[in-house]
């Protein structure tokens, strides 16, 4: 099975999640802390969507290695806000509830057209700099366009990011119908490498991916991944991103965190919390990151209802 080491997200179990958090934060919690605090603690927010198919009781608990770890490379003490949708935590940065947040790149993209004040301070990357989705078919199949799928069975993996259900859902309705009215059935339980598999087999007829899933498996699986074709590739969507309101904290300590962040993937407890959010490591936002978000809005305009995680 394709594992983390090939940057395709590996499942951890939920009833594990819990218990592999907790010896995380006793272990940073544990190291030295540096400076001197600040007049409050740091009140860091995150989407609901970053912990997607995770128990309801533990998603605060898989947010907790984001401000454990500021707090033990910064010594600043955090907290963690309860998730919610980007707009909700758009607004609570906007209205100063909150100081740090960490948005899905499209969310934060529908966050900043609302509310002008919010900034990335950094953003997160799997491999590289922004994110694709994949529509893969099997290369032996008839199938030359969406159309030819009308009817058939798609699989979006488990833990795909919401770039992949806006993509085909957005592609389906250019088609005059809703997903789930397009396909004839659509499997959201599987896991990305099993999906592709599916596909090779002809158990299901497509698979919605992103790049560095779909990069892997090619790597991975050389002679299967031939049998496989790229029918159908998004635009570019912006990366998770960690955002703030520049008036409402201090210089100092935004540059304390940016460096913490930056540095997080060279340490094994930092490469470890980094694996839980299927990410890499924390990079300087592109000089092109407000080109980018302009662009993916006008696509993808906020839906009148948030993707449910």
């Amino acid at each position: 099975m394709i594992g983390r080491d090939d940057c395709v997200p590996l499942a951890i179990p939920p009833h594990l999640t819990s218990k592999i958090i907790f010896v995380t934060i006793t272990a940073l919690l544990g190291g030295e802390t540096r400076g001197e605090e600040p007049p409050n603690p740091l009140i860091v927010g995150a989407v609901r969507s970053l912990s997607k198919n995770v128990p309801e009781r533990l998603v605060k608990v898989t947010l907790q290695p984001f401000p454990a770890l500021m707090q033990a490379q910064t010594g600043y003490s955090c907290e963690v806000a309860s998730p919610t949708d980007g707009m909700e935590l758009g607004r609570r940065i906007a209205n100063k509830e909150i100081q740090l947040g960490v948005f899905q790149g499209i969310e934060f993209a529908w966050a900043k057209q609302k509310y002008a004040e919010l900034r990335p301070l950094l953003i997160a990357v799997n491999q590289h700099v922004n994110r694709k989705a994949h529509l893969i078919v099997r290369a032996e199949s008839h199938v030359t366009n969406l159309s030819d799928l009308e009817g058939k069975s798609l699989a979006i993996p488990r833990f795909s990011r919401d770039h992949c259900q806006l993509f085909i859902d957005h592609q389906c309705r250019q088609k005059g119908k809703a997903l789930e009215k397009f396909f004839s059935k659509v499997n959201d339980s599987m896991n990305a490498e099993d999906a592709l598999d599916e596909i090779v087999d002809d158990k299901i007829q497509a698979v919605v991916v992103d790049d560095v899933t779909w990069d892997c498996y090619q790597r991975r699986k050389p002679g299967r991944s031939e049998q496989l074709k790229d029918l159908l590739q998004s635009e570019w969507f912006p990366d998770t991103v960690v955002a703030y309101r520049a008036d409402f904290i201090d210089e100092a300590v935004l540059r304390r965190c940016q460096l913490a962040l930056l540095h997080a993937h060279e340490t094994a407890l930092g490469r470890q919390l980094l694996t839980l959010w299927f990410m890499t490591e924390f990079q300087k936002v592109p000089k092109d990151f407000d080109k980018l978000l302009t662009g993916i809005v006008k696509i993808y305009p906020p839906p009148k209802k948030l993707p449910v995680p």
